[in-house]
């Protein structure tokens, strides 16, 4: 009989539980020794630590389950201390069993052995629900604890507004409690944001956000290392904190939905400003209505909205639309150069025109073929059985990626929520943004290919690509902006924009997807099937 193989996966809650190695060590000795007395070998050991088990933002936890679906995968068993260290919501611990029992790996407690059958199922049933309950509980109770510190102005942990830090101020209950104090350099800079905001440095009739955020890195101040960016500023101007009165309790932790302002903890903190002049700053921006974010990519009137990308010096930034003469002339520019300072990027503006004209001509002459497509698309008319079999395999891969993708993601925005990253952080939105793009592009892969699985036979023929380029040519040739924004991203991925050069960019699966979902005959807009009911609602929207 051959030796089983096996992981163990050994975590803690919290970052204090990680430093002193409280129960990891003992976790991780307790499934050896049941492994060497059961004769299992053990392959090796996921360490994580400081990770809540009450959802999937756990990268060590996702990068298992996303081995065990490999098909190399070297081991066919995961050993746990108890069941609470591999999910403390009873769904999604069935979820993750049942995924890793598909993939052929079973998984087992060391400290709760529930044996198989039916009696085994219910036991194990039982402990998980059981094991989520008391973990909602304990969330209760640490939610009105802090709420409690924080109503006797204590601060709870996270990182300081820009402008303060904490110090400890009392020791209660064997643990250190902090309060925020004025950081005196930071403190001039947020004085000088209220400042220039209310026309008091010499800028009479020049007090935008834009304008200060220009000034402030033209004397390159930094907030915390980073530059400032129009955002950032108007976050200051409309922190409350500033005046005296810090709210905790203003956003759900696991949902990041904004709480009712009745549910909102007031603490007094030491005023970096007056109260005064703090109103005087919400009345003025109320009055000026400035864009809080930007403006959605569905209503902007530029074809490469959310595609257009800064090349100058490897730049990466957004391009986005200005105008001039009352909207006679319209130009892309980069994001970086418009929301920071003019010497933050090299580019130049560049005629949204003239964008538009290359782009569309490429895409025309280089892609929108048919006997172009049938090359491109050479692989995915393969319908052989070894071409199915590289399918299966891509799709196991590419779920495999979704999920190491979302691992990440998911762990930055617990930094965030655990006030060790600065959700202001440029770096952070980036990176969360390549994220999502690595994931929207995976997920375009996924369906191109569960669809070619689904209907190995389907035929595209000569007549399905040269309809599919005539629809998609005319699409976009339209006059309405957000048609021809659609038919763009049907098989456009990104635009590089450099003084010298526009690179356009896409990916054979999205073009894959694209032909596959019109290759029934409808003449509609081709990127409507896409999501179309999704998640197979049972009350769709009229169809007028």
């Amino acid at each position: 009989m051959r030796k089983r193989r096996a992981v163990g996966y050994v975590r803690v809650s919290t970052r204090r539980q990680a430093k002193h190695e409280i129960s990891l060590e003992e976790q991780e000795k307790r499934i050896r020794d049941h492994a060497a007395a059961h004769g299992i070998e053990i392959v090796r050991i996921y360490l994580e630590p400081g990770a809540t088990a009450r959802n999937d933002r756990r990268p060590v936890f996702l990068q298992m389950i996303a081995d065990a679906e490999r098909a190399d995968c070297d081991f066919d068993l995961v050993l746990i201390w108890n069941f609470s260290r591999f999910y403390r919501d009873d769904f999604d611990f069935e979820r993750y069993r049942r995924q890793l029992e598909n993939a052929g790996v079973r998984l087992e407690s060391v400290t709760q052995q529930v044996g198989d059958g039916p009696s085994g199922n219910l036991t194990r049933r039982v402990t998980t629900v059981v094991d989520a309950y008391q973990s909602e509980v304990n969330a209760e109770t640490v939610k009105m604890a802090m709420a409690g510190n924080a109503a006797r102005g204590f601060w709870n942990g996270s990182a300081p507004p820009f402008g303060y830090r904490t110090v400890i101020a009392a020791r209660l209950d064997k643990k250190d409690k902090k309060k925020l104090v004025i950081d005196e350099a930071e403190a001039e800079v947020v004085r000088l944001v209220f400042d220039l905001y209310l026309e008091r440095k010499g800028n009479h009739g020049k007090s935008g956000v834009i304008t200060i955020t220009t000034e402030l890195n033209r004397r390159k101040l930094l907030i915390r290392g980073k530059p400032f960016r129009t955002g950032t500023v108007h976050d200051i101007l409309r922190r409350s904190t500033y005046s005296g009165v810090h709210y905790y309790n203003q956003t759900d932790s696991r949902t990041r939905r904004r709480r009712p302002q009745e549910e909102w903890v007031p603490m007094e903190v030491p005023a970096i400003i007056s109260a005064e002049d703090f109103e005087q700053v919400q009345a003025k921006l109320a009055k000026h209505h400035p864009k809080v974010t930007a403006a959605r990519t569905v209503n902007s009137p530029t074809l490469t909205a959310g595609l257009a990308k800064c090349g100058a010096d490897g730049c990466g930034s957004g391009m986005i639309l200005r105008t001039g003469k009352s909207g006679q002339y319209r130009y892309l520019i980069c994001d970086r150069k418009r929301t920071i300072a003019a010497d933050a990027c090299s580019s130049s503006p560049v005629p949204m025109k003239e964008v538009d004209d290359i782009v569309i001509t490429t895409l025309q002459d280089q892609v929108l073929s048919p006997q172009r497509l049938s090359l491109l698309l050479e692989a995915v008319l393969d319908r052989s059985d070894s071409a199915l079999a590289e399918r299966r395999e891509a799709l196991k891969a590419r779920k495999a990626e979704k999920t190491r993708v979302e691992g990440q993601k998911m762990r930055l925005l617990e930094l965030v929520e655990m006030g060790e990253l600065s959700a202001r952080d440029p770096q952070l939105s980036e990176r969360l943004q390549a994220h999502s793009a690595r994931l929207a592009a995976i997920a375009v892969e996924i369906r191109s290919l569960e669809q070619q699985l689904a209907q190995p036979r389907r035929e595209i023929t000569d007549d399905t690509l040269a309809r599919f380029a005539r629809i998609v040519r005319e699409g976009l040739r339209q006059d309405d902006p957000t048609l021809r924004r659609a038919y763009l991203r049907l098989i456009v991925d990104e635009i590089v924009v450099t003084p010298e050069t526009i690179t356009v960019r896409g990916s054979k699966a999205a073009l894959e997807h694209a032909v596959f979902a019109g290759a029934d005959g409808c003449e509609g807009v081709l990127t409507s099937i896409r999501e179309w009911r999704a998640r197979r609602d049972s009350n769709p929207w009229p169809s007028d």
